[in-house]
């Protein structure tokens, strides 16, 4: 009688521990899921061709956190658009003039699993600059979601 009950419970927790494995989403998933960033890829105003920035420097104009600071040679940023306000705002510095983006978007909360939570998705609205270094921005895909993080979102058109 007690090997049978011990072979059940030898049986009971192997199936468990098996069970508890395959219903464990893995980390990266999630974090790969939790991309939401807005793609901008820069343009020369005259060619209308994709350019490369020989030196730019981004951070928030409401905050004081860098996320590009004196990178060379970008042809295209991710930012992350607020997920709590309805407007973003950066400054981008390429050395010699700065200029300040702001994006005006709609925020929605999206759930993704349970796992991996909630994410907000952004609907960008309008967009416009000091029109100092920028020319002029197109919306290309207003949609800013884990699933189009790599896609282009806007084109800025430098002078």
């Amino acid at each position: 009688m007690f090997r049978y009950l011990s072979n059940n419970i030898l049986c009971f927790c192997s199936l468990c521990l098996i069970l508890g494995l395959q219903a464990c989403t893995p980390d990266d998933q999630c974090r790969k899921e939790s991309i939401v960033n807005m793609e901008i890829t820069f343009y020369n105003d005259s060619t209308l061709q994709k350019a490369s920035v020989d030196s730019i420097t981004i951070y928030g104009a409401d905050n004081d956190s860098i996320l590009y600071n004196n990178q060379k040679s970008v042809s295209s940023v991710a930012l992350p658009l607020q997920k709590t306000k309805n407007e973003t705002r950066y400054v981008f510095t390429n050395g010699k003039y700065t200029d300040t983006l702001t994006i005006q978007h709609t925020n929605s909360d999206n759930f993704i699993s349970i796992e991996c939570g909630c994410f907000v998705y952004h609907n960008i609205t309008d967009v416009y600059s000091k029109k100092t270094w920028i020319d002029s921005v197109a919306v290309i895909n207003p949609d800013v979601t884990t699933t189009n993080y790599e896609d282009e979102h806007l084109q800025i058109f430098m002078r």
